[in-house]
Parts: C-alpha cells; sequence; structure tokens
C-alpha cells in the first residue's frame, strides 16, 4: 500500500520581520503560487523583487491579508448594481 505522500503544511513561529519566497507565501495563503504572483502584480500584494524572483515579509503579508478582513467588500456591491442597472 502507498501512503499519502504530500507534505504538510509547517507553521513555524511567527517572526514578522520574516522574509518568504513565493512558495511560502503561498502556503501562508494556502493559494497556487500563481495566484500570489497575481496578487503582487494586480492587488497590490507588497513584495520586494530580488533577483528574478520575490520575497515577501511576513509582517507585510498579514497586514495586507487583515486589511481585507476588516472592511467589507464595497466594490462587489457597487459592480452588482451597475450590472443590474446597465440592463
Amino acid at each position: 500500500m502507498r501512503e499519502n505522500n504530500k507534505k504538510p503544511i509547517v507553521v513555524q513561529p511567527e517572526d514578522p520581520d520574516r522574509l518568504l519566497n513565493l512558495v511560502e507565501a503561498a502556503n501562508v495563503l494556502r493559494k497556487p503560487v500563481g495566484t500570489v504572483r497575481y496578487y503582487i502584480h494586480h492587488k497590490s500584494l507588497p513584495a520586494i523583487k530580488v533577483g528574478k524572483g520575490y520575497v515577501v515579509k511576513h509582517s507585510a503579508l498579514m497586514a495586507w491579508v487583515n486589511e481585507f478582513q476588516v472592511r467589507p467588500n464595497e466594490n462587489t456591491a457597487g459592480k452588482m448594481r451597475y450590472r443590474f442597472a446597465k440592463r
């Protein structure tokens, strides 16, 4: 029988100054690496370009996530109203 060979998500001590690569940031967000890269380019996720890759400061990532948890998404409601008003 084969065992499940998936790697468990390792939660490390929360050091706010720790720099995360895209794979680690994706594990924190539980999203694919491509989605994290999209967030950097289009959703203003704060990241620093190092060579050909990016690093994200752990505290900046958590602040960015908490920004969406604190305020409701007013943009979605506005788009829905506009979409229905247009028809």
